[in-house]
This record gives C-alpha cells, structure tokens and sequence, in this order.
C-alpha cells in the first residue's frame, strides 16, 4: 500500500483513512495539511499526515504509524499524583519533604533541578513509567528526532532528539524547551502551545526555527508540531529536516 518513497498520493491517503478521495485532497487545499505537487497530482509524506491526523483530533491508523517503524502501544488511564502513588510504600517517607507534594506539582519531573524533591531518577522510575511512558511510547521507534512536550516542559524525547540537542536522553525528561530552543525562535514555540490553551488542544505547525545545543552551537532545522488527543494539552513535535 505504502509507495517506497513514503509518500502517498491522494489515493493512498482516502484508502488508508478511509475516507473519500475528495475529503483527502479537501485536507490538502482547504485544511492545510502539507503536501508537494508533481504535475497536476499531490503527494503527502507519512509523517505530515500523521501530524496533519493528530492535528484534527482522527485516529492515526496503527499501519501507518508501522510504516514508520513506530508504535502507539499503551491505553491511557487516569491521572494520579506521584505523591498518593507513594503513599502506601516505604518510599512515601520522602514526600512530606518534597516540594512536589508541597507546592501540589502536577508533573513532579518539570520542577526545575536546584529545588528540593524526589531524588529517583525520572528515567528509572516506575511511577513515571507507568503514567508517562504511555503519551511517549512511539517515538522511541521514530528514527527522526521527536519529543512530546506540554506546557513547555520535555515529557520524552528520542535518542536522535537527544543527539540534536547534544544531552543525555535521561537528561530530557522535564527539560525546559528554552534549554534547546534558541532564543530567536522561541517565540515560535510559545505562540504554538498557547495556541493549544486556546483552541481545544487543536494545532499544527510547521516552521524552521533554531535549535541550541549544549555545546552553543546554533542549528537550524524544519520543525513539524502537533496537538496529542492525550494529555490535554500536549503536543508532538518532530524534526524532519537539519540544515548544514
């Protein structure tokens, strides 16, 4: 079904959603999704539609996500604070102390580093395996660099996201997007997530903006981002392009 190029024409798009040929090329000239044009015919990369899928709130087809080497795995359950996790173990001793517990965190791996919590690396930690890694699954199959991020925080990214900001992929989780981000396309970054404050977690966006990595070195790349249906909130951002 899927050409080797990994781009679908119209055809393959209405066949593999199922929907009509007309719905597919409506996404393409009314709906923004993004496509190329060879002669009187468009064609649509497997990761612009996965994104343009999010976007719009409809299920991304599991074949799809395969043909990328990727998986959406785990079903969502319900939120629960790491503190009432703890509660019944011996690990509970140290929430009373911990400024996650205090100040009430939500995402207790977003507080910032120099502030008093929970000493559990986040990347070993089963309270964050068993509430997180079911958002980020997928893209630990991606070759392409790929992060969730909500709030302007990191909840996961990929070893070849690691490698493009030049950290520890441990390092990632509930990394603050300025910490990569150069401050002249940060702003890009902020007007996206408000974006999704303000429309229902609905939004897709693709813009070339500046990566820093640790090093100070300015990188350039095509940046695609999308809203997740799960958590609210949250969007997937992918890059699929890194200029010399």
């Amino acid at each position: 079904m899927y050409p080797e190029t990994q781009m679908l024409s119209v055809l393959n798009i209405s066949e593999i959603c199922d929907v009509a040929r007309s719905t597919a090329s409506y996404w393409i000239t009314q709906k923004g999704l993004p496509a190329q044009r060879s002669g009187n015919k468009f064609f649509v990369s497997i990761e612009d539609l996965i994104l343009f899928l999010e976007s719009i709130g409809r299920p991304v087809p599991q074949n799809l996500v395969e043909s990328l080497g990727g998986v959406y795995s785990h079903p969502f359950k319900g939120h629960q604070s790491c503190w009432n996790y703890w509660q019944k173990g011996p690990h509970s001793e140290n929430c009373e102390n911990c400024e996650v517990f205090k100040y009430q965190i939500s995402e207790c791996f977003t507080l910032q580093n120099n502030r008093k919590k929970c000493s559990t690396n986040c990347s070993s930690c089963q309270y964050y395996y068993e509430h997180y890694t079911q958002y980020s699954s997928f893209i630990h199959q991606m070759s392409m660099p790929a992060a969730v991020l909500k709030d302007m925080y990191i909840w996961s990214g990929n070893q070849a996201w690691a490698d493009l900001c030049g950290v520890d992929i441990d390092s990632l989780i509930g990394m603050g997007i300025e910490e990569i981000i150069h401050p002249e396309s940060i702003k890009v970054i902020i007007n996206f997530s408000k974006k999704i404050q303000r429309s229902d977690n609905t939004g897709f966006l693709k813009s070339d903006v500046f990566f820093e990595n640790q090093d100070g070195k300015k990188i350039k790349v095509n940046l695609a981002m999308a809203s997740l249906k799960q958590p609210n909130g949250a969007y997937f951002a992918v890059v699929d392009n890194v200029f010399s």
